[in-house]
């Protein structure tokens, strides 16, 4: 009996044995995969900011591009050496990032380390659908950065009903109000398959017009004020306006006008003469939330993660 028993108890030693070299290697598995997927999730966030920082100094500035790509990947915990980015093309940036993750139970099997790595490409187009764009609408030009231009007439251009205004997802004045205060709530899209074309909103709205642009300007809450030459992105004054090829002059009543890009403007304010008003906007070069494309260039652009 003696000898059974001895027996059984060396044969639970050896399975116990047996046991806890699987348990150890469940553990290093669990563990070990775990730290490479928390390094692996960090890189790929790292990659991401670099390549949305570079891409926005395309395709004017390669060497910009890389210099704030290597940046921002640093500044996101990437090792400067092992940060190497490329250029695809013209208009967009692959950054890639790695590092070698030191193991911990992994190391009972002989693997000390591990090399983790991610990649993320951005590119970037002039702005070609937007969404919150403001209710006005101007006409095809070449914009001078700093300088102030109409937005919308507050007479002359506007004598034949047009002053600059746009019916963006309904018509009226209180629809065109609250375009103006919270942005058209809808996309406004080019489209490289057929044309484009937008309604305006006839009269001078006056009242809807000195309401909504009083409002927005007072939406900016950042200390210092923001500027034309020095603003926050989310500044409720930085507004995207549609620009149209079309003659204010040639325009009679609720007409239509071909859409062939979008700008940016710092918005001034709104001066009203009686009946009349006129809104007026800085013009500004701006990074926007929206979808790159082929559009006219007039000074917005957008940029994206490629998947």
């Amino acid at each position: 009996m003696s000898r059974v028993l001895s027996s059984e108890k060396g044969s639970v030693i050896v399975f116990v044995a047996l046991a806890m070299v699987v348990l150890l290697g469940i553990a290093a598995i669990v563990v070990d995969v775990g730290l490479l997927y928390f390094n692996r999730i960090a890189l790929s966030n790292a990659a991401d900011a670099a390549a949305l920082a570079g891409v926005q100094e395309l395709p004017g500035d390669p060497a910009r591009a890389e210099t704030e790509a290597v940046s921002y990947a640093v500044k996101n915990g990437a090792e400067e050496a092992r940060v190497v980015t490329t250029f695809p093309d013209s208009h967009s940036i692959r950054v890639t990032v790695s590092r070698t993750v030191p193991l911990g139970f992994a190391k009972v099997f002989g693997i000390a380390s591990s090399d983790v790595g991610a990649s993320a490409t951005a590119t970037t187009g002039s702005l070609s659908a937007v969404w919150g764009a403001a209710p006005f609408v101007v006409p095809d030009q070449e914009f001078v950065y700093g300088q102030p231009y109409t937005l919308k007439y507050g007479g002359g251009a506007g004598d034949h009903g047009n002053f600059g205004g746009l019916a963006l997802g309904g018509r009226g004045a209180s629809n065109y109000e609250y375009n103006i205060k919270y942005g058209y709530q809808g996309w406004l899209r080019m489209d490289e398959w057929r044309e484009v074309w937008l309604e305006t909103e006839p009269g001078n709205m006056s009242g809807p017009t000195v309401r909504g642009v009083t409002y927005r300007i007072s939406q900016c809450h950042h200390s210092p004020p923001c500027t034309f030459d020095h603003f926050a992105k989310d500044c409720p004054r930085v507004i995207v306006v549609p620009v149209a090829d079309f003659d204010p002059e040639e325009l009679h009543g609720r007409s239509q006008v071909r859409l062939v890009g979008f700008a940016a403007f710092f918005l001034e304010g709104a001066i009203a003469q009686g009946k009349e008003c006129e809104v007026t906007g800085r013009f500004i070069k701006l990074v926007a939330d929206g979808e790159p494309g082929s559009a006219g260039n007039y000074g917005v652009i957008a940029t994206r993660l490629e998947e």
